[in-house]
């Protein structure tokens, strides 16, 4: 693979736009961290930073540039819809600590296993479809086949609104909420 061959212009692009020049070599060139410009066939022009790139596809991953403090849009660009003059190499990373994601491993495997403890088993369909729809209201789990909502609220197969059971006042609300499956 050469870059001369796959951006033939590239270096006169950096003099064009009065970008700093970069050296290319087939290591560096399009890895996370680097700032590209490009300008698809259609017109539309992103900025950003390369998040990575698939060379088989020619699929190109940007973090456009932040419009809001705390949030980003990410695009992915076909790199066969911009031509070899709307591609421009802004600047390399600087280094590569940026690129490493902090990852707390332990929020992970709770959110997995909260994940998993939401799929009821042995229940059909439109079971979890309603346990899914309550869960959005109140905190609820399985309980083998039955859905425990509110820690004492018990709804058993086929999850009508007479297989409640509870002696809480609370058990009204939630057949209320519940009522709104049915007719949705």
């Amino acid at each position: 693979f050469s870059e001369e061959l796959a951006f033939p212009n590239l270096k006169r692009n950096f003099a064009k736009h009065k970008m700093a020049a970069c050296n290319i070599d087939k290591k560096s060139h399009l890895t996370s961290g680097c700032v590209v410009i490009c300008k698809t066939n259609l017109g539309k022009e992103f900025e950003g930073e390369v998040i990575c790139y698939d060379e088989e596809t020619k699929a190109l991953v940007i973090k456009l540039n932040p419009k809001k403090k705390f949030l980003c849009d990410v695009v992915v660009l076909n790199l066969n819809m911009v031509t070899d003059q709307n591609f421009n190499l802004v600047s390399f990373p600087k280094n590569d600590s940026h690129l490493l994601l902090d990852i707390d491993r332990e929020k992970v495997e709770r959110r997995l296993r909260s994940a998993k403890e939401r799929v009821g088993i042995g229940v059909t369909a439109e079971a979890q479809l309603f346990f899914d729809f309550l869960a959005k209201t109140f905190p609820c789990r399985w309980s083998g086949t039955n859905i425990i909502a509110l820690e004492d609220i018990c709804i058993s197969p086929p999850y009508q609104l007479e297989n409640f059971s509870s002696e809480t006042s609370s058990m009204d609300y939630v057949k209320t909420v519940a009522s709104k499956f049915y007719v949705g």
